[in-house]
């Protein structure tokens, strides 16, 4: 374990299942302290708490008050975010010719504007801390 790694905290946007799962477990195991974030807060507290410095919070991309809250209690409960990983499901498969639009309008807040906040509220202070 380094020293440096014993000090970081990871932000696993997505981090309930799949992918973003296992790129928390592995963050884990190089000593990272790991919020894993998700809309299934339930989820997350369980996996977080197989971890050896992990927690779990709840996070909604589609709502900036939630990413706000999330964001606050990560650095609350495991201090400064270090690394942020931008990890989520994508929309329902549909064929381009069929495509709603609603359906392309909440698909751009679930994988474009909704990071793009999340990353708006971590990079200034990761910038500062170098």
């Amino acid at each position: 374990m380094t020293e440096t790694a014993q000090r970081r905290t990871a932000l696993v946007v997505g981090g309930t299942s799949g992918l973003g799962l296992a790129v928390g477990r592995r963050l884990a195991d190089a000593d990272f302290r790991v919020a894993l974030a998700g809309r299934r807060v339930d989820i997350a507290r369980r996996e977080a708490a197989e971890l050896a410095a992990g927690l779990g919070v709840a996070l909604d991309v589609t709502d900036t008050s939630s990413i706000a809250a999330a964001v606050t209690e990560v650095r609350e409960h495991l201090g400064p975010i270090d690394v942020v990983v931008l990890n989520g499901g994508g929309p329902p498969r549909s064929e381009a010719a069929g495509l709603d639009l609603a359906a392309a309008r909440a698909a751009a807040e679930l994988l474009l504007h909704g990071p793009i906040d999340v990353l708006n509220r971590c990079l200034p202070a990761m910038r500062e801390r170098g």
